[in-house]
């Protein structure tokens, strides 16, 4: 399916198109490859209960070193030491203050506070480093805010949702604003991006279902928001101040890949399996290409990491804090189901679909950019 992408800003359409056109003039812009470096894990198959994970929903590390985990398959935080040792459970399976039931993302803030976007129970929960509830942040749409991201004084940002209708298609319309923890102040709006589709369309692909993971933000834990829609035909991720003033765009003109045909029996395989079938039912079908972007983060140095879509391995373009490309870095393992939390507080990954059935988070050390 392709979904047609409408920016509000004329500079970022303008910019689309310049890379549309470029895509056959496509050259590594740093072939000789930077190392990321694995030190450690946490994981195992059968033993202590402690270091037994369930299915990796998000993981961060905390500005104290602490590793946390939250776990989708228990919901719950599970918190480790800088070192991988376990240190404690935090919140619990339920629909109370501080309980996590769907729960799909996290983000830390400075003072160790964890934003936790629950779309079980339909609201971004504010939870102390101990894991104790301290607010419950509710959207008065239908959807929670989407893929919210700590800022610098209590502040955050997120990714308001909703749905109006042209004619026989859908249009999703995403704001990304900004508000603060502790005030009544409605959130402010800094960009207005949407999406039109047709819904039997996004059924028909199990890669598309998932409308509200078609976003991908993250900070620097201070002013600067990055943003980007994931496309298989655009590169191109935006960054934002706290307070609305469009700073720049970090894009490549990264031509599209398609899979092979053995990729996409892989690939429809992983989703008949995440669905619990034994195959797809009629009339559904795996994406032939490759998302462009797969995950963004932002380093200690203030650098943008962007993840590749269409590599079979991690690759990451990184970018300064003005928009320009400086070098590209890949990880060790190979697979496309890797993802990776990337802060300025360090660096975590793990695998959405691991060979051996072992969920695990590695431990990762980001080269460093400084001259």
């Amino acid at each position: 399916m392709r979904m047609r992408e409408h920016r509000v800003s004329a500079l970022i359409a303008c910019t689309a198109l310049v890379l549309a056109c470029s895509n056959d003039k496509w050259e590594e812009p740093f072939p000789n490859r930077l190392g990321i470096i694995v030190t450690d894990s946490i994981g195992i198959e059968a033993g202590d209960p402690d270091y037994i994970l369930g299915a990796i929903a998000d993981a961060a590390r905390s500005a104290d070193g602490s590793i946390l985990i939250l776990d989708r398959s228990f919901q719950v935080i599970r918190k480790y030491q800088h070192n991988g040792i376990f240190d404690s459970i935090l919140s619990s399976n339920g629909r109370g203050p501080g309980e996590l039931s769907n729960a799909l993302k996290m983000s830390v803030f400075d003072n160790g506070n964890m934003l936790i976007w629950d779309i079980g129970k339909q609201c971004i929960s504010l939870l102390s480093p101990n894991g104790e509830s301290i607010d419950e942040i509710v959207s008065s749409g239908m959807f929670p805010p989407l893929q919210p991201v700590a800022l610098s004084d209590n502040r955050y940002a997120a990714c308001d949702m909703t749905f109006e209708m042209d004619g026989n298609e859908t249009v999703l319309i995403l704001t990304l604003t900004t508000a603060s923890i502790y005030s009544d102040d409605p959130p402010v709006a800094l960009f207005r991006d949407t999406i039109q589709f047709n819904i039997s369309e996004v059924m028909a692909h199990p890669s598309m279902t998932g409308l509200m993971g078609r976003v991908l933000m993250c900070s620097d834990l201070d002013d600067r928001i990055f943003y980007t829609l994931i496309s298989n035909s655009s590169y191109a991720v935006n960054a934002f101040s706290g307070s609305g003033a469009y700073l720049f765009q970090a894009h490549l003109p990264l031509p599209p890949a398609l899979k092979s045909q053995e990729e996409l029996r892989l690939e429809e395989e992983y989703y008949t399996t995440q669905l619990g079938l034994r195959n797809l039912p009629t009339g559904v079908e795996v994406d032939p290409t490759y998302d462009m972007i797969a995950g963004i983060g932002v380093d200690e140095q203030g650098n943008l990491w962007v993840q590749r879509g269409t590599e079979p391995y991690p690759v990451f373009d990184v970018f300064d804090s003005s928009g320009n490309c400086i070098a590209a870095a890949e990880f060790p393992y190979e697979g496309r189901y890797w993802r990776f939390s990337i802060s300025p507080y360090g660096a975590l990954a793990w695998n959405d679909n691991p060979l051996d059935g072992v969920q695990k988070i590695y431990l990762i050390e980001l080269p460093s950019l400084l001259d």
